[in-house]
């Protein structure tokens, strides 16, 4: 009987934090909206599939990159990110397509289940292979 009332608990426990959680990524999404709304556009001239053109634009890549960072989060193993557009977030289409694309690829590669989610020191979630060093960049669990 304990473990029964123990696991209706947890349910329960589980099912207000997601309602809190998601309720706290759209809450996100709007501050996220109106912190941006007096900054710079960033826009990067160029196909960024070349490793010379984000390098050339390094510090507004990196701005893009922190911007569209706030708006990812882990969802079922898996990235998820609640915009639609980079004009959201003051970011030109193409940075957001570019980063879109990379975690859709991080998705696929997590599918295939030979990888997993880490967490750098900064705060931000990669997906790396399962049998990479855990030293630097510790398994999210």
């Amino acid at each position: 009987m304990k473990i029964i009332n123990f696991l209706k608990c947890l349910l329960l426990i589980t099912f207000v934090y997601g309602v809190f959680v998601s309720c706290g990524v759209r809450k996100n999404l709007t501050e996220i909206k109106k912190s941006y709304a007096d900054s710079v556009h960033l826009n990067i001239k160029g196909n960024l599939i070349l490793p010379e053109i984000i390098w050339d634009n390094k510090e507004i890549y990196l701005q893009a990159f922190r911007r569209m960072e706030a708006c990812k989060y882990v969802y079922n193993g898996r990235f998820k990110w609640n915009i639609k557009n980079g004009a959201i977030l003051k970011i030109s289409e193409n940075i957001f397509q570019y980063l879109v694309q990379v975690w859709k690829n991080d998705n696929k590669n997590l599918a295939t289940g030979q990888y997993e989610i880490r967490m750098t020191p900064e705060g931000y979630y990669l997906a790396l292979p399962k049998d990479s060093p855990t030293d630097i960049f510790k398994p999210l669990r």
